[in-house]
């Protein structure tokens, strides 16, 4: 865990916002306090995918070399591990984005990917919209964000697009009702000063872009009343 204050002082550093556009073995060093390190960015397809840190106070061009080769290795690991792939079980943003611009969904490349993911088209499901308010944000939050929710909530997919994340939720894989998801969805949500909207339940995988819309309409429903409520539900 990470103090607030520590927390802040990363997301205002401008030394701290240049290392999110780094390639290769790089020095950092802190313009708030005394903390230094080597790092290296993992990218695939230039998308950020993590960062390699090492706590080493007297870099040479050699240690950045080993830095670099090292985050090639994880690069490596992670196309391995279908991080990257096209054939990826857990690739659903291609069919997310298809159904957010109301193109014709492939309904058997969906169950294929569904069955994958130990899914079956017919059990419950939600969909959910966070935005970011007004904050320009990185990359780097925006997949923080993502990741925290797929650790916390079973069963879920977050996709980051056009500046918004979107959720599918499988409540039956995750074994969840809708305020177990509210609760769990309050960690992130809360921590990070996100807004969402939620739409109802449905129970057919290929209907979830009409749930999408729901979870959108929510969340601008709650914009226009000048909600202070955090999570919003269709």
């Amino acid at each position: 865990m990470q103090d607030e204050q520590t927390l802040t002082m990363f997301r205002t550093s401008p030394a701290y916002q240049e290392t999110l556009k780094t390639t290769g073995g790089q020095f950092w060093k802190s313009d708030f306090d005394d903390t230094s390190c080597l790092y290296v960015n993992i990218w695939i397809d230039q998308v950020y995918k993590g960062r390699l840190i090492v706590t080493e106070s007297s870099p040479t061009p050699g240690k950045l070399r080993e830095a670099g080769f090292f985050g090639e290795v994880i690069r490596q690991a992670f196309i391995n591990r279908y991080v990257y792939r096209d054939d990826a079980p857990s690739l659903l943003k291609g069919i997310i984005v298809d159904g957010l611009n109301d193109r014709e969904i492939n309904v058997q490349k969906l169950s294929r990917k569904a069955g994958q993911m130990g899914w079956q088209m017919e059990d419950h499901y939600v969909c959910g919209m966070i935005t970011f308010g007004n904050e320009k944000i990185s990359h780097y939050l925006a997949f923080g964000v993502c990741n925290s929710i797929q650790q916390q909530i079973e069963g879920s997919y977050p996709c980051y697009y056009d500046k918004a994340i979107y959720l599918l939720i499988n409540l039956t894989r995750g074994k969840l009702s809708l305020s177990d998801l509210r609760m769990k969805m309050s960690y992130t949500i809360r921590e990070s000063l996100l807004h969402v909207g939620m739409s109802n339940i449905f129970y057919r995988l290929q209907d979830f872009p009409l749930y999408m819309k729901q979870a959108k309409i929510a969340l601008i429903h709650s914009w226009e009343k000048n909600c202070t409520s955090w999570y919003n539900e269709f």
